[in-house]
């Protein structure tokens, strides 16, 4: 009974803050993006191959690091199943990570001549974007125990250099999943069904890290992943309103990072 109350908090919590972000972007007159992509349906088609591409390497990397007993961390993580604790390799090995996420999908934009506006790199809305990822970040800052300020006390360089894991954790899949993905499954089967199934992978994707880097049973993988959807949805509704993955990048990177301010 517990859970449900809190899964129904977490709800209510989410249509709250869904409903701020609508009236922010409608408050600072966010225009709509035309994504500029003659064929959505084939394009689709290609961003899922390409995102296929980019987690299938991720998965072969998950699976030779497991087998070479190097990988597996017993700490604290972050959601997306990466160590808190960051030095010059772990940016390293999240630089071939963002390289994974950016390549297939570079590569498909360029051979397919679409413009960069549809992946979510635009000037449309820049400011307006900058606004509402700060703006978020620095509510959610705010909510947690001790409040912002206590937050901002904690920061040290060990801090700074996670904020850059974080960057390239938050912007890498925010292009990749909400950017190239979504805008692509949006313009071709709307703009609800294109969220919910870009929110609904990108959550699912999750998966191989919980199961193979973090040790956690299969059931508890797949439950923790399939939790991840309404934040999920949440954020590709931001990307929906904007049509810019600053927004969302800025956000996922703070919602990851805070959690290194123990």
């Amino acid at each position: 009974m517990k859970q449900v109350a809190v899964q129904v908090f977490l709800l209510l919590s989410m249509l709250i803050v869904g409903a701020a972000i609508w009236g922010m972007c409608r408050l600072l007159r966010c225009k709509p993006v035309d994504p500029g992509i003659p064929d959505p349906r084939k394009s689709s088609f290609y961003a899922l191959a390409s995102v296929g591409c980019s987690m299938a390497v991720l998965v072969l990397g998950m699976l030779l690091q497991r087998a070479s007993h190097v990988a597996v961390t017993h700490g604290a993580t972050s959601g997306d199943g990466t160590p808190l604790s960051m030095g010059s390799k772990g940016l390293i090995s999240q630089c071939v990570v963002l390289v994974v996420y950016l390549l297939p999908a570079g590569l498909l934009m360029l051979k397919r001549k679409e413009p960069l506006r549809s992946a979510g790199l635009t000037m449309v809305n820049l400011w307006s974007s900058l606004l509402i990822g700060a703006t978020l970040s620095l509510l959610m800052m705010s909510f947690f125990p001790g409040g912002l300020l206590a937050k901002l006390r904690l920061i040290d360089s060990q801090h700074g250099v996670a904020l850059l894991f974080f960057a390239f954790v938050g912007f890498g899949e925010e292009f990749l999943f909400r950017g190239f993905l979504q805008v692509r499954l949006a313009a071709w089967r709307g703009k609800a069904q294109g969220l919910v199934l870009a929110s609904t992978i990108m959550a699912l994707a999750h998966f191989p890290a919980r199961f193979l880097l973090e040790g956690q049973a299969l059931s508890k993988a797949v439950l923790s992943s399939c939790a991840d959807v309404p934040g999920s949805l949440l954020f590709g509704f931001i990307m929906l309103c904007t049509g810019n993955i600053l927004a969302t990048g800025i956000f996922h990177t703070s919602a990851n990072w805070v959690e290194t301010l123990q």
